[in-house]
C-alpha cells in the first residue's frame, strides 16, 4: 500500500521514494522503460508496486552505459541480462582501446614536442589493426633484406617479432626523442615522426 492508500503511486511520490528526478521518470516512461499502470481522469500517470524496483534496474543499466533499445529487452524478457552485459562490456572495451590510443597519440605528442604536420601519420599508425602493423614489420624486414638470399633469416625474424597489445600498458611511457622511426618501412612515417603510439616492435 502506498502513502494514499491505494496499490497506485503518482509520479511525484515515485520520484520522492526512488530519488529519481520527475523529468527522468517520465522520459523513461516515454520510452517504454516504465509503463504506468494506470492514469488518473485527468491524465496523470499512476505506476504500480513494481515500479520502484523496476526503476533501480533501469537506473543501474544507464549508469552502466547500456541503451535504451537494450534495457527495454531486457524488461520484455526479450534478451537476457547476460547477453546484454557481455555485449555492453564489448562495447566499453572497445571505447576504452580507443580512447587509450587516444591519450597515447597526444601524450606522444606532449613528450616530442611534434609538430602539427607529424601528427595525421602518428593518429593513422594509432589506427592501424595487428594485421596492418605485422605488414608493417614484414616491409621492413623485406626492405632490409632485399637482394639477400636468406628466406630462412627473415622467417626467423618474422617469427621472433613480438606481439604487441593493440595500446600501450598503463603506466607506460613513450619512448624519448632517439627512439627510430618509421622511415625504413615502405608505409614510411615524415622524418621526425617517431615514436608511433601503438608501435608493432
Amino acid at each position: 500500500m502506498y502513502e494514499d492508500g491505494t496499490e497506485l503511486l503518482p509520479i511525484g511520490a515515485l520520484s520522492r521514494l526512488t530519488g529519481i528526478p520527475v523529468k527522468t521518470i517520465r522520459n523513461w516512461s516515454d520510452q517504454d522503460l516504465l509503463p504506468p499502470a494506470a492514469r488518473t481522469p485527468a491524465g496523470y500517470r499512476l505506476y504500480g508496486t513494481d515500479a520502484p524496483d523496476r526503476l533501480e534496474i533501469v537506473r543501474s543499466l544507464r549508469e552502466l552505459g547500456v541503451g535504451t533499445a537494450a534495457i527495454r529487452a531486457v524488461l520484455r524478457r526479450e534478451r537476457t541480462l547476460a547477453d546484454t552485459a557481455a555485449c555492453s562490456a564489448d562495447a566499453l572495451d572497445a571505447q576504452i582501446s580507443a580512447l587509450r590510443a587516444q591519450s597515447a597519440v597526444l601524450r606522444a605528442v606532449a613528450v616530442r614536442g611534434s609538430a602539427a604536420e607529424e601528427l595525421p601519420q602518428m593518429t593513422r599508425l594509432a589506427r592501424q589493426t595487428a594485421g596492418e602493423r605485422r605488414r608493417i614489420v614484414a616491409d621492413a624486414i623485406d626492405d632490409a633484406l632485399r637482394g639477400i638470399p636468406a628466406p630462412s633469416y627473415r622467417g626467423g625474424l618474422l617469427a621472433a617479432t613480438p606481439t604487441c597489445p593493440r595500446t600501450p600498458p598503463p603506466n607506460s611511457s613513450p619512448p624519448g626523442p632517439n627512439w627510430p622511426t618509421w622511415s625504413m618501412t615502405r608505409n614510411s612515417a615524415p622524418p621526425g615522426a617517431g615514436w608511433p603510439p601503438t608501435a608493432p616492435v
